[in-house]
């Protein structure tokens, strides 16, 4: 699979600079047991079932089939990274809501 070296986000930052204003999207993360993540994020990147996509603001109404894989969000200005094993996620008005096998926090490697 090739993979981009930046995201949709980060063009959009390298283009408008301090000019970009992101709003900000309710996101609700449902497992079997428990609601694992509810608050606000500015960029979210799924694992689709035909490849990853990115939702900022404003993205158009839909529903996804999710794969296992990364799931990606930037909230509170720091990058949250998840591993989850496959869902379905449903995009409306600002407000995405994904439900999901399993979420895990996925490690991340410490540079000094």
């Amino acid at each position: 699979m090739l993979k981009v070296p930046f995201s949709l986000y980060s063009l959009l930052l390298a283009s408008f600079g301090a000019n970009l204003i992101i709003q900000i999207m309710q996101v609700k993360i449902i497992t079997p047991d428990k609601t694992a993540f509810e608050g606000q994020a500015q960029v979210l990147t799924f694992p689709g079932n035909s490849g990853e996509f990115e939702v900022l603001d404003n993205h158009a109404a839909m529903i996804s089939l999710l794969k296992a894989g990364n799931l990606h969000m930037k909230a509170d200005g720091r990058d949250q990274h998840y591993t989850i094993d496959g869902g379905v996620v449903e995009i409306l008005n600002n407000s995405v809501t994904v439900l999901v096998e399993s979420l895990e926090e996925a490690a991340t490697s410490a540079t000094a």
